[in-house]
């Protein structure tokens, strides 16, 4: 029997079918070697801890507790992300998505935040003592004015600066931003009059009439009346932006320590002519 056996056997051998299956069979062990799949992977375990956060966050959100059937509603959307998810990241669908790999960016930015302190009473004292020129009072004027408008409006102007120079009475046009005399810093002059306008009211001396000087809206007589320079604003004032302006500081530090030590680990190359991140495992193309 064996004897009829071997000229079969070396037909089957000698057959490119034969070859091809054995092939087949090759790859697909190697497949199968190199990415393992075991029953642990394909489990989706939806327990106790995931449940109570779908409960919490939609009586946040409805402000109301959700019933059964709402729950297996939730419980059913929070699975097909789960497998959607998978799937796309098997096929690798991650690795050439913008939008995926900037939230991803963005969650180990805040994955970095997350053990930040909130700033105490003592922090927020000391930020602002070592920081005060950023919370002041900006410096700011009292300014009356005479307002005119039209093609003689420069013409009028000059006329009407001469009589107010001698004590004359004199009146302007009504304009919507001339009512009473307030504090305004510069900022305020600048957005309501330009640049140009600004410049000029800063630099008056008190109690003196101007030369006419234009805007988007006319042409103006101004007069100091009061000059009030820049100071500290009081902590109980600022107290609010202090606060956030630290604690914006410790996040933004605790990112730039999480990227630094991350990016150590990386040996990266660039081309020569561009600047290089501050780290050492960053080297230049040749």
């Amino acid at each position: 029997m064996p004897h009829r056996l071997l000229p079969l056997l070396r037909r089957i051998a000698a057959d490119p079918l034969t070859h091809f299956l054995a092939l087949g069979l090759v790859i697909f062990g190697a497949y199968a070697w190199t990415h393992p799949q075991s029953g642990r992977e394909q489990d989706i375990v939806i327990g106790e801890a995931e449940m109570a956060r779908l409960r919490t966050d939609a009586t946040t959100q409805w402000g109301r507790e959700p019933d059964a059937q709402q729950m297996q509603g939730l419980v059913d959307a929070l699975l097909r992300e789960e497998v959607l998810v998978r799937e796309a990241l098997a096929l690798g669908l991650d690795r050439d998505d913008t939008v995926v790999r900037r939230r991803l960016a963005q969650k180990m930015e805040f994955l970095a935040q997350q053990d930040v302190r909130t700033p105490d009473e003592a922090d927020i004292q000391a930020w602002y003592q070592a920081h005060p020129s950023n919370y002041q009072t900006p410096a700011r004027v009292v300014m009356e004015q005479r307002y005119f408008s039209g093609p003689t409006a420069l013409q009028r102007a000059s006329a009407a600066v001469q009589a107010l120079r001698r004590g004359s009475d004199v009146k302007g046009e009504r304009f919507m931003l001339a009512g009473a005399p307030v504090a305004q810093d510069r900022t305020t002059l600048a957005r309501d009059y330009g640049e140009s306008f600004a410049e000029a009211v800063w630099n008056l001396p008190l109690q003196q009439w101007s030369e006419p000087l234009a805007s988007p809206h006319g042409v103006h007589l101004v007069r100091l009346l009061e000059r009030h320079e820049a100071r500290p604003a009081p902590l109980n004032s600022v107290h609010d932006t202090v606060a956030a302006d630290l604690l914006n500081q410790r996040i933004a530090r605790a990112r730039e320590d999480a990227y630094q030590a991350a990016l150590a680990k990386y040996r990266v190359t660039l081309p020569t002519a561009m600047e290089a991140p501050v780290s050492t495992s960053v080297r230049p193309q040749p």
